[in-house]
């Protein structure tokens, strides 16, 4: 897989860290992860599945996460999130890409093709949600996990994960053998 190469992007007055693996010319791929997750954490084996079939993939932290700045407002809406991936899009002009979202990130992707359906050739949302709190992330369980977002350390943030595991699994999950 060709090297990954990082910078800061100016997503509308906001700088949002991208970062970008492959063909600079090949058919870009536009990357949406999880809340609270960082472009880093995409499996490798992915990305290089990705790179080895010549695509252009692009990934970002969110707005208040990673490398990314807070921006303004300081309480944000998703309609931030999307209007940050956006600006990127539009910065690296990206032209039509294939949009791919995560968890939240799916419901993101979802967002910013309905705002502006011309820039995506597909859209594919992995492990996400319809967004009608039927599923778990809509319970007071979840909630209460998804508002008490880990520290900075690698510990903090395996807990976190395996708490919101705990949350989203049945009786079967052992949190002691996710760690």
């Amino acid at each position: 897989m060709q090297s990954q190469r990082g910078r800061h992007v100016d997503a509308g007055g906001v700088n949002i860290w991208i970062e970008e693996w492959g063909d600079p010319d090949g058919i870009p791929v536009f990357l949406c992860q999880r809340m609270g997750a960082q472009t880093f954490e995409w499996e490798p084996l992915f990305l290089t599945a990705l790179v080895d079939a010549g695509y252009r993939v692009i990934g970002h932290d969110y707005r208040g996460f990673g490398y990314s700045e807070p921006g303004l407002p300081e309480r944000y809406e998703f309609i931030h999130l999307a209007n940050d991936a956006l600006g990127v899009i539009e910065a690296l002009d990206l032209g039509p890409a294939h949009i791919v979202g995560t968890s939240m990130g799916g419901v993101l992707a979802r967002w910013i093709v309905l705002l502006r359906p011309a820039i995506a050739r597909s859209l594919t949302m992995l492990s996400t949600s319809p967004g009608d709190m039927k599923l778990p992330i809509g319970s007071p369980e979840f909630r209460a996990v998804a508002s008490n977002p880990p520290g900075p350390s690698v510990e903090e943030r395996e807990n976190y994960i395996v708490r919101e595991l705990a949350v989203l699994s049945d009786a079967r999950f052992d949190a002691t053998r996710a760690l």
